[in-house]
């Protein structure tokens, strides 16, 4: 008896809804969905952003060790020693390594090699 009690409780409460909370639910529902959207592109730009930062510093790092240049005052040495090529696809190398869904072709990258000295002619 207890449990027939209950039912009727339950549908009586569940009656006299009216349907109230589906306007308020249907307008804030695709603002949440269309935040959430924003929060995971931005996400994955600023991901994307720090592989290209950690690709470029590690590319730049290995041209400066690999590069024939260091102690030479001449800024135009990586293009009369042939380098420039070279300089190229390692830069390319790590840029497709650090973001494999990205190619860089040899028209995209432009690696500049430029020395400064100062007074001590000492590299810097």
């Amino acid at each position: 008896m207890k449990i027939k009690y209950a039912i009727d409780f339950f549908l009586l409460v569940f009656r006299r809804e009216s349907g109230a909370e589906i306007l308020p639910f249907a307008i804030i529902f695709p603002i949440l969905l269309m935040f959430f959207s924003f929060a995971l592109d931005g996400a994955y730009f600023q991901s994307n952003r720090a592989r290209l930062a950690d690709a470029m510093n590690q590319g730049v790092l290995a041209i400066a060790i690999n590069d024939c240049c260091d102690y030479v005052a001449d800024k135009e040495c990586a293009v009369k020693h042939g380098n420039k090529e070279a300089n190229e696809k390692v830069l390319s190398h790590y840029l497709n390594y650090y973001l494999p869904n990205v190619t860089f072709t040899g028209n995209d990258l432009d690696v500049i090699i430029s020395l400064n000295r100062d007074n001590a002619k000492k590299l810097t």
